[in-house]
């Protein structure tokens, strides 16, 4: 399931989410904006990324860090033997302000 269907889903179980608190505040004026990227990864780069977690660390593997790098680089090219992923990335920021006051009003 993809990340937009799963929020709409929460969305439905839980009615006062981030938006309608903020449309009942005093910053109610709302902007979202979403922002996309696709990565493109190589089993170098996935490999990276697996290392840079603190569970799976060098650190934390010691002794175990060639073996596990094998293992997963066998793995990754057993999934896709081009060695290569895409994965795109998507986060939505909302924005909330106050509505703008005009002191020149009378």
């Amino acid at each position: 399931m993809d990340r937009r269907a799963v929020l709409a889903q929460l969305d439905e179980l839980l009615p006062r989410g981030g938006a309608v608190v903020l449309v009942a505040s005093p910053f109610c004026h709302l902007d979202s904006r979403v922002v996309t990227r696709r990565l493109t990864w190589d089993v170098d780069g996935l490999i990276g990324l697996q290392l840079s977690y603190s569970y799976s660390s060098p650190a934390r593997l010691g002794d175990r860090l060639p073996a596990f790098v094998r293992k997963l680089r066998q793995a990754l090219l057993a999934d896709n033997p081009a060695g290569r992923w895409e994965q795109e990335l998507s986060a939505e920021v909302l924005v909330a302000r106050r509505p703008v006051v005009d002191l020149n009003r009378s």
